[in-house]
């Protein structure tokens, strides 16, 4: 009977050692791998394979200050719920190198200057109580802190643009190097720095929060620098040989071009008047034929119009409207888009490229026209 005894404590030691090496083995797996589920129906708190990518090469703590108010109005209470949801999103694809803090400065003098050192301001807020609307202040910003770095979101009204945000701060304060963007110049292009001309400025505010951004100037028959990673050929007119081969040169040294082409400009009182770009037989080159036409579409934007006194919006076709089911979602690019709007868009013809051509090249061209 003691012998019976002393095999089953046998036994059942030798079991509770089996699952504890079983749980040992299973927190060691599941320190270096991990599996999280995001069940909200639109996935708002699903990050991109490009941050999980940035949050995983981290080499260092990137530290991140929420400065939060705790007490906020009824319509912003949930904010800093989806907020702290994200960022615990991060926390887990950057391996521990991301380090959160939500800090409340209310009523902290000392916190309250920290944050005004940072560049996060103290914003006002209308509430409706007992039916009368009153005013409270609060603090709904974000600090990114790498080193002597510092990338600041000074307000945050909403998760949509979120993720774009902190991506954004988080790799410019921890890349070694800031890589330029330039647009070039000297044929009639946009510019970038003419808020009033055009929509390219909005387009240099945006990348100058992640790149430094300048103009580049080829109709001289100068060289595009080389510290220049990406051109922008915005709009531009009548190209010599000398500009195309110049652009050609950057490319095949391993630089990136984007180019946003006009072979139709429409005139006042909505003529369309073909553009005379002498780009034809490069973008050929490239892999595509752009189209010296207007293209239409069922699926297109309101226009405003204005007859005497009377202004009427009506669908205008040749202000085409490409929706979500026609966006590639596997692309960085399009695939959080609703939608997108090309006014006075032409078509594009993909052309076959030589191998030989590509082998010269040894690196690839984004191409947008």
């Amino acid at each position: 009977m003691a012998s019976k005894r002393i095999r089953y404590g046998g036994y059942s030691a030798a079991f509770v050692l089996v699952v504890l090496c079983i749980i040992a083995v299973l927190n060691f797996i599941s320190s270096r791998h991990f599996l999280r589920a995001d069940l909200t129906e639109t996935k708002d708190f699903t990050v991109s394979d490009s941050t999980k990518q940035i949050l995983g090469s981290l080499d260092d703590v990137v530290d991140v200050k929420v400065y939060f108010s705790k007490k906020l109005p009824p319509h912003l209470i949930g904010l800093r719920r989806q907020v702290k949801d994200i960022l615990d999103e991060y926390k887990a694809y950057s391996h521990g190198r991301l380090k959160v803090r939500f800090i409340d400065p209310e009523g902290d003098p000392k916190e309250e200057e920290r944050a005004r050192f940072l560049g996060i301001p103290q914003v006002q807020l209308q509430v409706i109580e007992k039916d009368q609307a009153q005013v409270m202040n609060a603090y709904l910003g974000i600090a990114v802190l790498y080193g002597d770095k510092k990338e600041v979101i000074p307000v945050v009204r909403g998760t949509g643009n979120l993720e774009y945000d902190l991506t954004s701060a988080i790799l410019k304060v921890s890349s070694d190097e800031e890589k330029t963007v330039a647009f070039l110049s000297g044929h009639n292009e946009r510019d970038p720095y003419d808020e009033e001309a055009n929509g390219c400025s909005v387009l240099r505010q945006e990348l100058e929060k992640q790149y430094r951004v300048r103009k580049v100037d080829t109709s001289k028959g100068d060289k595009i620098p080389d510290d220049v990673d990406t051109l922008i050929v915005a709009g531009p007119e009548k190209l010599s040989e000398r500009d195309k081969y110049e652009i050609d040169q950057f490319i095949m040294r391993g630089g990136r071009a984007i180019f946003l082409i006009d072979p139709i400009k429409m005139e006042y009182g909505l003529y369309a008047q073909p553009l005379e770009t002498k780009m034809d037989d490069m973008l050929e080159h490239y892999g595509v034929k752009l189209g010296g036409n207007l293209t239409l579409d069922r699926f297109n934007e309101n226009a405003s119009f204005r007859s005497g006194f009377v202004t009427y919006s009506l669908p205008y076709p040749f202000w085409v409207k490409v929706i979500r089911s026609g966006l590639n979602k596997e692309h960085v690019v399009t695939s959080e888009l609703e939608d997108i709007v090309l006014p006075w868009t032409s078509s594009l013809e993909p052309k076959a490229v030589s191998y030989t051509h590509l082998r010269a090249h040894e690196t690839r061209h984004d191409l947008v026209c």
